[in-house]
Parts: structure tokens; C-alpha cells; sequence
């Protein structure tokens, strides 16, 4: 649940409420950078070239997997 509400105020703005996508990419296809926990953890703490801002500082590990969590449930 908590991951869920920090997906809503950091990311839905641009991967969309429902994770479909916007100005970001959909997190419901195909990931770019890979679908592995390594690479998605990476893309939100490191961020990634195009636009994914960097968010380690800000989240830090915990809020990190919190989210990933939550995208996964979706996904899935």
C-alpha cells in the first residue's frame, strides 16, 4: 500500500495512474532497460538517459522496493 501511494505522488504524473504510460513509458510492456529487479531498481534509483529523473536520494532503498512492489502487483 505504501508503495502505491508513492507511485502516486513521484511517478503516475508521468507513467500514468493506471501505469500505461504518458510522458513516460508504459510499465505494464515490455521494459527497456529489462524486467529483472536489478534493472528497475537501477532505472529508479540511478535514473536513465531521456528523461527518467534519478530518485535515490530522494526515495532512498526502502521506498525504492516499496514501489517496485507496487508495480508488480500491477503488473502481473
Amino acid at each position: 500500500a505504501e508503495g502505491q501511494v508513492i507511485y502516486a505522488g513521484k511517478c503516475a504524473e508521468c507513467h500514468g495512474k493506471d501505469l500505461k504510460g504518458g510522458v513516460g513509458p508504459s510499465l505494464t510492456a515490455h521494459l527497456k532497460y529489462g524486467e529483472q529487479d536489478g534493472p528497475k531498481y537501477e532505472s529508479i534509483a540511478k535514473g536513465r538517459p531521456g528523461g527518467m529523473p534519478a530518485f535515490e536520494t530522494e526515495l532512498g532503498r526502502d521506498r525504492i522496493w516499496k514501489v517496485l512492489a507496487y508495480v508488480d502487483s500491477v503488473r502481473e
